[in-house]
């Protein structure tokens, strides 16, 4: 772990509040470009899913037409949600504020109204700051 970090609640409240609006911008941006690509994924493959369907199935046997399918679905939904939350959590990781006991997000893993109230990380229970 690195050195203990003392915050102030000002600096406190300034990170929650960066990483909130700027995190769901990201997110957004993220959700809306990899929707996007898929949609255009798909209307390349035909106007229908039973036209994607058949269009990969006639390239291809009918057992791997099923496959890529399935394939192709189970990675639209990887990707709708687990890139914008990546790309959320880089954000946290490069602008949000780490507790120094336990060394985990205060400003994503925590509530902020908690935080702001106790003065504490809700994880480990370190002091951060003074709540006064």
């Amino acid at each position: 772990m690195s050195e203990a970090f003392t915050m102030t609640k000002e600096q406190f409240t300034e990170a929650s509040r960066r990483v909130a609006i700027y995190g769901n911008l990201v997110l957004g941006v993220t959700a809306i470009i990899v929707l996007t690509s898929f949609i255009l994924a798909a209307r390349l493959a035909g106007p229908t899913p039973d036209h994607f369907h058949r269009w990969v199935e006639s390239h291809t046997s009918e057992a791997t037409g099923h496959l890529m399918i399935i394939l192709f679905y189970v990675l639209f939904m990887v990707a709708l949600v687990f890139l914008p939350l990546a790309c959320g959590l880089c954000f946290d990781r490069r602008y949000g504020l780490r507790c120094s006991g336990c060394g985990r997000s205060v400003t994503v893993r925590c509530r902020s109204a908690e935080v702001l109230k106790t003065g504490k990380c809700c994880l480990c229970e370190q002091k951060l700051f003074d709540p006064i």
